[in-house]
């Protein structure tokens, strides 16, 4: 078990994730609505943990009455564990009240429950665990793919990331996303099939599934973007798959392509690994976001 993030109920989440970001220097990440409790969530990692803005999008809501009554400020602390269900069983046998009749569905990908604050010192605990993320199967020239995020969002096509991968994760609230098998490629007969409606799509790959890319004189039409997360080392050539490219490395010593290097359309991005590794996923998640 550990801390996942802290939650705090506030009436302006722009304005308070503002003052955080020039306090801490971090960034919000991910923002999300959760419509079974009339909330919007902003997302801010701090290495270890998260901290949760929590507004209210309904004035009938939990957390408006909460905010009413209590004002704005801590709102819970969360705590994730291995196993939801079991954990719900021994909160419930030790004479503790649960909140809910069983975990449900909450923000983040997570399967969560609360215990009411008069049996814990007056403050509210969530348990929470990381749930499969919400989205669909779909065989795109016979190849059998796992789609997230916004479908009638701008699609990217991912590479070498599963679906619950945290640089991923914060995509999902504004892009398309369509996830290949480790075991399949990239070739122009999938991107025939898959921009179909749009004639548009961008890109993301781990350096470890770079060759997984089919040679581009096959690819009937180029994407807008690509994105490489590595540490650089990267084949000739890939440049010119996409109109404009990032590199995501961390370190540039020994390690860059002269020809990424030089090359006009590439852009180049140093997050060292000297960051906690959910730290540096976030890092890397907000510059991706900003470029696509």
């Amino acid at each position: 078990m550990k801390l996942e993030h802290i939650g705090i109920a506030v009436t302006d989440a722009i304005a308070a994730a503002a003052v955080l970001q020039q306090v801490l220097e971090m960034p919000v990440y991910k923002t999300e609505f959760v419509t079974n409790e009339s909330v919007v969530t902003h997302f801010i990692s701090t290495g270890n943990t998260k901290i949760e803005l929590l507004e209210s999008t309904n004035d009938g809501s939990a957390l408006a009455k909460s905010i009413d009554s209590r004002g704005p400020g801590l709102h819970h602390l969360a705590f994730e564990v291995d196993d939801i269900d079991a954990a719900y069983s021994r909160v419930t046998n030790a004479g503790f009240t649960p909140l809910s009749k069983a975990p449900y569905e909450g923000a983040d990908g997570k399967l969560v429950f609360f215990v009411h604050p008069r049996d814990t010192a007056r403050v509210l605990i969530e348990f929470c665990q990381t749930n499969r993320p919400a989205g669909k199967t779909r065989t795109i020239a016979d190849i059998d793919v796992i789609e997230t995020g916004q479908f009638t969002a701008p699609l990217t096509i991912v590479l070498g990331f599963t679906a619950t991968d945290p640089v991923v994760r914060p995509l999902e609230a504004s892009r398309h996303l369509v996830f290949l098998p480790q075991e399949s490629s990239l070739t122009a007969s999938f991107v025939d099939e898959a921009c179909k409606a749009d004639k548009k799509y961008d890109v993301l790959v781990a350096e470890s599934s770079i060759n997984s890319i089919e040679p581009v004189d096959k690819f009937p039409l180029r994407p807008d973007s690509m994105v490489v997360v590595g540490s650089a080392l990267t084949p000739p050539g890939w440049p010119n798959y996409a109109r404009r490219c990032l590199v995501i490395a961390d370190r540039l010593s020994d390690q860059l392509n002269p020809e990424t290097a030089a090359h006009p359309d590439v852009s180049i991005a140093v997050v060292p690994q000297l960051h906690s590794a959910q730290e540096r996923a976030s890092i890397v998640a907000q510059i991706i976001r900003s470029f696509l």
